[in-house]
């Protein structure tokens, strides 16, 4: 399994560095601070410390999580939107303004309020409980921590507004790179729930657990506008899916 992980962490430690920087603002989000002075870039580092190339790896890693957060987001925003056959644009304006928590159970209750069956609920809370086990916390603490100097290949995070232990946390650049995939594997899942929805309710198996009901209700031109809100949101995801 380590063997694995590194393997995993040294592939995502191939991409370009500037990528990350640039679509993180890892400036605004991770300062790593040294007893006399700060280092806010990669450029400010002294490369010839052995510290540096460390360093380097806990910023990547948190850029990295930072593009599967997003991604997260983004694929509980289509499990909303195909829930209720709304537009991308209209559904950026109603859930675009909660949080990853309160976004998921808002898909939980408009998913009881039209009947959708109980296994993709069920898939739902398996995603939210993951989030309040500890992924949502160690997320938040990686994004919005200060960071000390490396220690023992080790970043530490201060937390002010935590309590007791958690106010301070170390993490190893392999552990933000787990953190970073289990992220990105939420939001694969959600995604794969989006879609499966969307087959019970306009696909092949329409017409089990009620779907087909739900479909002959609806007049022709409302679920073909439904079903072309569908595709749209398909065509979406499609850019974001790697």
């Amino acid at each position: 399994m380590l063997a694995a992980d590194q393997s995993a962490l040294g592939a995502l430690f191939r991409f370009g560095l500037d990528s990350f920087f640039a679509s993180c603002g890892l400036g605004g989000v991770l300062s790593i601070r040294r007893s006399t002075s700060s280092v806010g870039s990669v450029s400010d580092m002294d490369q010839s410390q052995p510290c540096a190339s460390e360093e380097i790896k806990v910023m990547a890693g948190i850029g990295h999580l930072c593009l599967q957060w997003a991604r997260l987001e983004l694929a509980v925003i289509g499990v909303l939107i195909t829930i209720e056959d709304m537009t991308v644009e209209k559904g950026e304006i109603i859930f675009g303004g909660l949080d990853i928590i309160p976004r998921i159970n808002m898909a939980l209750g408009l998913g009881l309020h039209n009947k959708i069956p109980l296994r993709f609920t069920k898939r739902l809370t398996a995603v939210r409980k993951a989030l309040r086990d500890g992924l949502a916390a160690d997320r938040n603490t990686l994004v919005h921590g200060a960071h000390r100097p490396m220690e023992n290949g080790a970043t530490t995070l201060r937390m002010s507004r935590l309590k007791g232990e958690k106010k301070e946390q170390s993490f190893t650049p392999l552990q933000i790179g787990k953190i970073g995939a289990e992220i990105h594997a939420l939001a694969n899942e959600c995604w794969s729930i989006r879609d499966d929805i969307g087959v019970w309710k306009f696909g092949p198996d329409s017409k089990e657990d009620g779907a087909n009901d739900l479909a002959s209700g609806t007049p022709v031109v409302g679920l073909e506008l439904a079903k072309r809100i569908h595709a749209s949101v398909q065509r979406l995801w499609r850019k974001f899916k790697r």
